[in-house]
């Protein structure tokens, strides 16, 4: 695992990441309020506002006493939803790292939306992929692996500073990081890798729906005047 820590860019566009940094303190918000219930207060809220395959496809219902929330709206409601603490902390560090430079090149509300899409998205990749599952989905990791394809994309040269295996202090391209960890993504995917993640398995399907979904919908919400896969400016190469 490498877990970015600093790449010296700053804000261009946007005085500040007003979107990356409301979405981050919403799904901080909801996991402390999850943190609160019991055990199985916990997992009943987590199969009433997770996206279950087989519910939102219709093939299953949800026992009425959980008073199930709409089916098709758990596509969005689950993207808000983490598992466990370090589920929510890798998220939102990769959010925040990726998103704000993101967020400055799409514009506020334009990220917003691109951001709930590209969950979106990646969870009906995912509810396609395994629509026999009874088991809920949740996090934020499909929405942000869109985040991270459209920041490669915006800014292919930057270096970065992060830690390799959390403890080794590292300067890499971002190209390396990145194209290494969609590597990861596609192949866990495609050969039915498994990982526990606070206990669960990684939903790989929807990190690699997330990546399609990010690549397809950058140019169409980028600012017009940005260009894709352009060299470093001189920030870029002096860190």
């Amino acid at each position: 695992m490498f877990i970015p820590l600093y790449h010296g860019q700053e804000l261009k566009r946007i005085p500040f990441q007003l979107i990356t940094v409301g979405l981050i303190a919403f799904c901080v918000i909801v996991f402390a309020y999850q943190a609160e219930m019991h055990r199985p207060e916990f997992i009943a809220f987590l199969l009433r506002y997770g996206a279950i395959p087989s519910v939102v496809l219709g093939e299953n219902t949800l026992h009425p006493a959980l008073n199930p929330f709409p089916p098709t709206l758990t596509l969005l409601s689950s993207m808000f939803l983490h598992g466990g603490w370090w589920h929510l902390t890798t998220n939102m560090v990769f959010l925040y790292f990726f998103g704000s430079m993101v967020e400055d090149a799409m514009g506020h509300w334009q990220f917003l939306i691109f951001y709930l899409l590209c969950g979106v998205l990646a969870t009906l990749l995912y509810v396609a992929g395994d629509n026999a599952s009874t088991a809920p989905l949740v996090g934020a990791s499909g929405a942000v692996s869109g985040v991270i394809i459209a920041y490669l994309a915006l800014h292919p040269r930057v270096k970065l500073w992060g830690l390799a295996f959390g403890t080794i202090p590292l300067k890499l391209p971002v190209w390396v990081f990145v194209g290494g960890w969609i590597a990861l993504q596609f192949y866990s995917a495609f050969t039915d890798s498994e990982q526990k993640l606070d206990g669960n398995q990684v939903a790989w399907l929807a990190h690699v729906g997330g990546l399609i979904a990010g690549a397809v919908l950058l140019p169409f919400f980028k600012r017009p005047d940005i260009k894709l896969f352009q060299r470093s400016s001189d920030n870029d190469e002096q860190q």
